[in-house]
């Protein structure tokens, strides 16, 4: 203690956080002599806290960043119950800045708890309560929380953005503007064996075009399901002056949106492929390729129509 009252402000500040940390346990276990020094500690402190409250709070006018109201809510907690109850105008007026300091920071604490818990509740299951609370919690977190995110909340905060392109996907639609954030899952349906890799195929075709595509469907807002309907068998194409080959593909889309399973649009594309051979392979395979090029334009159409 009086080494800190007749060194510089480094010593006064850390005398200053040294009393703030002190527990009641700690005051209670003291022997008589340590006791004789926390009163003069205390007596010190609020000595050096005033002063430092007062630097504080024209800073925090100046700036009231997150790092501020912190300052001014450590030096309210250590001087609030220390102060004798004769205060000066001034000093009432810094206190009633740090308390608002620390009222504000206890307002954030709540609502990042908040945001975290949402989206371990999201994580869980796509709940009434769930959907409600993402909701709720994306409207009510400020600029100033947003600026105090440590991991924990900000991997909460990416999850509740996304879990909300889900919830309002049917309100948000498939537009130009949302293309390049709308989650799509594709999904292969049922009928044939060259379901899956049509999936695939497609999915991929989607990506080169600018959709967001995602591994999950409980990732998606929009959930594409294509399957083959129709691939006729090679037969002689006498169309062009050299005879070919020619398959035709017919494939089917349904898209739903995930939240509610509705439905967004069902389309159907036709592709053919063609080759001086009659293999079977190599015609499916560029029939089925035109085929995507197709439904892929036709998504486009659809988000271009924004509707």
């Amino acid at each position: 203690v009086e080494q800190a009252l007749g060194a510089g402000p480094a010593s006064r500040r850390q005398l200053v956080d040294a009393v703030g940390a002190l527990t009641e346990f700690d005051r209670a276990v003291a022997t008589p002599d340590q006791k004789t020094a926390l009163q003069k500690a205390d007596e010190a402190a609020v000595t050096a806290g005033l002063g430092f409250l007062k630097d504080q709070v024209v800073e925090f006018r100046r700036d009231a960043s997150p790092a501020n109201h912190q300052r001014l809510a450590a030096l309210y907690a250590i001087l609030r119950e220390r102060l004798p109850r004769e205060r000066s105008a001034e000093q009432e007026q810094m206190l009633a800045v740090a308390r608002t300091a620390t009222e504000a920071l206890q307002a954030s604490d709540a609502r990042l708890e908040a945001l975290v818990q949402t989206s371990e509740l999201w994580t869980r299951g796509r709940t009434p309560d769930a959907i409600r609370q993402v909701t709720q919690i994306l409207r009510d977190t400020t600029e100033f929380d947003r600026r105090r995110f440590d991991d924990p909340q900000r991997r909460a905060w990416d999850r509740l953005q996304a879990a909300e392109l889900i919830i309002r996907g049917p309100e948000l639609s498939l537009t130009a503007a949302t293309k390049p954030r709308l989650p799509i899952h594709v999904a292969p349906g049922k009928r044939s064996a060259s379901d899956a890799p049509l999936a695939t195929a497609l999915a991929e075709a989607l990506r080169r075009a600018g959709f967001v595509i995602v591994r999950e469907r409980g990732d998606a807002a929009l959930g594409l399901e294509v399957s083959a309907a129709k691939i006729t068998d090679p037969a002689p194409d006498y169309r062009s002056a050299i005879v070919s080959f020619r398959v035709d593909a017919t494939i089917d889309l349904a898209a739903t949106w995930t939240i509610d399973e509705q439905g967004f649009m069902t389309a159907q594309a036709v592709g053919a492929g063609t080759a001086p051979g009659s293999e079977r392979g190599p015609l499916q395979a560029a029939a089925l390729r035109a085929a995507i090029d197709d439904l892929v334009r036709q998504l486009q159409a659809r988000a271009e129509l924004g509707r």
